[in-house]
């Protein structure tokens, strides 16, 4: 039987991100290959892989530039569907105050370990943005590759933006995965400018992914 360690069933291992000049350790799930049912991936629409557990191309990728515009120390970050939390881990250790927010809770299992190995501070809650108090403000909003869902994109556009504060921003890394036209369309509608826009090319299993970085203000 293995020794390692485990957080919701799924084994943890150890691997070092380099981005930006900050270096973290991030806890993975160890050979995550083992855990996808890719016949079942196929074959069954009620099937969900634990997405949660991919570092994402987009979620790395953006950083070195939005780090290069934006001096985060001290601002205060709100990471959307973080994951195993690479951004939320090199932003905080580029000195920002942020809050990581999944609804996966083996996420915020893995996170929370990240955090600890680190030792940062980092908030995180489990609950979808619907939930998170209307109350609270950020000066950036990053959601990384997390447009998956046509049908929710008129409520995200709205709980995205109603969380900036006055002046801040949201941040949108849009991989394509999906037809996101959409999207941007619910962005316009809420008032939402856009202030920068990048593209990164990225192969993935000797597919070419563009990845589209975008920066909102609401007017």
């Amino acid at each position: 039987m293995s020794g390692k360690q485990r957080i919701g069933g799924f084994p943890v291992s150890f691997s070092e991100v380099r981005i930006a000049g900050h270096v973290v350790e991030l806890a993975t799930v160890d050979n995550l290959e083992a855990h996808l049912d890719r016949d079942r991936l196929l074959g069954d629409s009620d099937y969900e892989p634990p997405y949660w557990a991919l570092v994402w191309s987009g979620a790395r990728l953006f950083l070195p530039a939005f780090l290069e515009r934006h001096d985060v120390a001290g601002s205060r970050i709100l990471d959307v569907g973080c994951g195993l939390g690479v951004v939320s881990l090199i932003l905080t250790a580029a000195g920002a105050q942020v809050t990581a927010l999944d609804r996966a809770e083996p996420a915020l299992g893995f996170l929370s370990r990240s955090i600890e190995r680190n030792q940062l501070t980092v908030e995180t809650c489990r609950m979808d943005l619907a939930d998170l108090s209307a109350e609270r403000r950020f000066d950036h909003v990053i959601a990384a590759e997390l447009l998956y869902e046509r049908e929710g994109f008129p409520a995200l556009a709205d709980d995205l933006f109603e969380r900036v504060s006055a002046g801040g921003r949201l941040t949108v890394v849009d991989a394509h995965r999906i037809d996101t036209t959409d999207f941007y369309k619910e962005v316009e509608r809420v008032g939402g400018r856009r202030v920068f826009s990048d593209r990164i090319d990225v192969r993935e299993e000797q597919t070419l992914v563009r990845i589209d970085v975008s920066e909102f203000v609401r007017d």
